[in-house]
């Protein structure tokens, strides 16, 4: 695993200047239009991982700059000037959203100074309650940065996760001693239980239905709003739900797993669901970074709180199996046809990079021994690549 997980870093080592400089928050700002996350280093290295090579990865990264609005992050330098550089740990400015190149600066001093393991080792703990914040992205640029070895990319992510910090789960909470999961179903069976409890009793719904008006007029996306309603009024409930999953540290992928288990069946015949998609990635990134967590059962919790809140903010489905059309292929297609399609799925679908990620995170578990059968992980990419997103 660890072979294999060097020759995947070192697809994208051929792209680290780019990472580290060009397309690095050094240039472009971690978000544009007011609160949408920049994707650019995130889906360059999904691209180099599936094999395409550094070429395809600079003609994605061109496409993506001249489609989206990016802005240059000059501004946000200028607004530092003349403070106080960050000499430790800022626990005023978690979650306030300010102050984004210095919090940036000072993980980047850190990781200079620890390493990139002893960095998120030091950090991740104190931030992991609010990974959900931003729709999981700065977990999510952490652990593509993590994976690719770049160390502006870890920094950014740490970065981000201050910055957006959405806690889902209060100090107090978390006293728990749970087991270490023996197999997949161990985690699996306790997961579906809490899927099918939030489908059932809609009591989380109702705390939607009731208080999100109070955040209507948060400068965010829906989805967020509806995250901090959750966490104002619902952490005890998530937490109640997520807290007796058994631990995933034999195989963090475990959680992988589960998250693509639910993006394929919370599918519909004309969409996939954009932020179960997010579930799946982010869930990877943590299974990257898992080595480094000290206290990964602590930070499982947290994983599993976001992903039920997301479930619930997307309207808690009930799930079902997905059939694919002829079109969209099968579990006879080989994984080389299903890379090609993901690589070129604009002759399908609207280009975008989530399908390079989500592709890839389905193939890498299939490489790597998933505990699911290997046509949900087909079924997983080939949704991805044919079927819009339903936000």
């Amino acid at each position: 695993a660890r072979l294999r997980a060097g020759a995947m870093a070192g697809r994208a080592a051929a792209l680290a200047g780019e990472l580290e400089g060009a397309w690095s928050t050094r240039a472009l700002r971690i978000e544009y239009g007011g609160f949408l996350s920049n994707h650019l280093g995130q889906g360059a290295v999904a691209i180099a991982r599936l094999g395409a090579g550094a070429q395809r990865a600079r003609e994605f990264a061109a496409w993506y700059q001249s489609a989206r609005p990016l802005e240059d992050a000059s501004a946000e330098r200028r607004e530092e000037a003349g403070r106080p550089a960050l000499v430790g740990f800022a626990a005023d400015l978690v979650g306030r959203r300010e102050r984004f190149a210095a919090l940036c600066s000072y993980y980047e001093g850190r990781v200079r100074a620890v390493g990139r393991p002893g960095a998120v080792a030091e950090s991740f703990g104190r931030l992991s309650h609010g990974l959900a914040g931003s729709a999981f992205h700065g977990l999510i640029q952490l652990g593509y940065g993590y994976a690719a070895g770049v160390d502006r990319m870890v920094a950014e992510g740490l970065a981000y996760m201050h910055f957006s910090c959405q806690p889902l789960a209060k100090p107090g909470q978390l006293h728990h001693n749970p087991p270490i999961a023996e197999s997949f179903e161990q985690v699996a069976s306790v997961l579906r239980a809490a899927v099918a409890q939030a489908h059932a009793d809609r009591k989380l719904t109702d705390v939607l239905e009731n208080h999100v008006a109070e955040f209507d007029k948060l400068p965010t996306s829906s989805f967020q709003r509806k995250m901090q309603c959750l966490g104002q009024y619902a952490t005890q409930d998530l937490t109640a739900l997520s807290v007796a999953t058994p631990t995933a540290s034999r195989d963090p992928g475990w959680l992988v797993d589960l998250a693509l288990a639910l993006f394929v069946d919370t599918a519909l015949d004309e969409s996939v669901d954009f932020f179960m998609l997010h579930g799946v990635t982010s869930a990877w990134a943590l299974s990257q970074l898992a080595p480094a967590i000290r206290d990964f059962p602590a930070a499982q919790v947290h994983f599993v709180n976001a992903l039920l809140a997301t479930y619930v903010v997307q309207g808690a489905p009930e799930l079902a199996p997905t059939i694919l059309t002829e079109e969209e292929g099968g579990s006879n297609t080989e994984w080389p046809a299903i890379i090609e399609a993901a690589l070129d799925h604009h002759r399908f679908r609207e280009r975008d990079e989530h399908v390079y990620k989500l592709t890839q995170v389905a193939w890498e578990r299939a490489r790597d021994g998933s505990a699911l059968d290997e046509a949900i992980l087909k079924k997983a990419a080939q949704l991805v690549i044919h079927r819009p997103f339903r936000y």
